[in-house]
């Protein structure tokens, strides 16, 4: 009941988080089946937030053992279908509890659970695939090991936004084709089957993301992709894009302003949430690694607007009466759904 509650919440508020939100495949996830889901990891916990929420499969996260370093955080995120994955830098005897970890991994997939990994093993800002792990190939051949029976599914998920850093977002998921682990798998050949296996995935992804191979042509490619306003949310037509790039492109800024009315809903809903914005600008000086600031801006809107918002509510009916009160509460959510409709760009 907690997970489902919680769960409604987030999704609740990344519809006003989010200017547009894009699922694609849906219809492809299987039902009454093991699925890995295997996902791009461009945005910290953003990532891990949209693909629990885009889908009705319920998924259990691997996630690094370090945000579990409490009593309390490990009982908050176990009840949120996280499950701790120990690396190197966690050191090497905590290595042996992943032993425990892949069984739990192998049990749910018995149970036909579906499980999210992120195989690049960190987050990062460019718009490719990295080089995959080997870990998620490890759960699979584990599990066929334990269970000879057991028939398992990879879904490739492409994740994309138009934007890491700035705000407003908006943000895309491709769910790919499932396809069959089982046939990978070779018991006699297990470092052949895991190359194969890494490689099939990494090339599923890349076709659901933007993918910049040549990092040495990184910035150049940007450049253009921007110049010819290209759909960073739409990955199959980016990607065409990409590899039909002229050789010469006009490179020039996006002159088209922001929109006055976006500005002015903005400047009123920031007003009226002044708090919270002080506290995000404040905030934000701090934070050293930008990847994390949708992170914490979003923690914000989870936490700190809506209860700010209530606050002021009901201090609001206390000294106006309860029909002042629902009033201002209303003009609270209208500013929402307006920030979120109204054009962030002139058109």
């Amino acid at each position: 009941m907690f997970y489902v509650l919680i769960r409604s919440y987030i999704r609740a508020i990344l519809f006003f988080y989010f200017k547009k939100t894009k699922v694609v495949g849906l219809q492809n996830i299987p039902k009454n089946e093991a699925v890995l889901f295997v996902a791009n990891h461009e945005n910290a916990l953003l990532d891990s937030i949209m693909l629990a929420t885009t889908n009705n499969s319920k998924a259990y996260f691997l996630s690094r053992a370090s945000v579990f370093s409490n009593p309390f955080n490990r009982r908050f995120f176990n009840s949120l279908r996280m499950i701790p994955i120990y690396r190197i830098r966690d050191g090497w005897q905590s290595l042996n509890k992943n032993t425990e970890v892949f069984n739990t991994c192998f049990k749910l997939l018995n149970d036909k659970k579906t499980i999210a990994i992120f195989p690049e093993g960190d987050h990062h800002l460019n718009r490719r695939v990295r080089q995959l792990s080997k870990g998620f190939t490890r759960i699979i051949f584990g599990a066929l090991d334990t269970y000879k029976d057991l028939k398992i599914y990879i879904v490739p998920v492409g994740i994309n936004y138009d934007a890491h850093i700035t705000y407003p977002q908006s943000i895309s998921l491709y769910y790919g084709k499932a396809f069959l682990a089982n046939p990978f798998y070779d018991a006699s050949d297990v470092h052949l089957s895991t190359r194969q296996m890494v490689a099939k995935t990494s090339d599923e992804l890349k076709k659901l993301t933007v993918h910049i191979e040549d990092l040495k042509t990184y910035d150049g490619k940007i450049k253009q992709l921007k110049a010819l306003n290209a759909n960073f949310l739409n990955p199959l037509e980016t990607n065409e894009l990409l590899h039909n790039l002229p050789k010469e492109t006009v490179l020039r800024e996006d002159k088209k302003p922001v929109n006055f009315w976006y500005k002015l809903v903005f400047a009123i809903t920031a007003l009226s949430a002044w708090l919270p914005y002080l506290i995000w600008k404040i905030l934000k000086q701090k934070i050293k690694d930008p990847i994390f600031f949708g992170t914490f801006r979003f923690a914000l809107h989870v936490i700190l607007i809506p209860l700010f918002c209530l606050l002021q509510t009901f201090i609001v009916y206390s000294f106006f009466g309860l029909n002042v009160g629902l009033y201002f509460l209303t003009v609270c959510v209208s500013l929402a759904f307006l920030l979120k409709w109204v054009p962030y760009k002139n058109q």
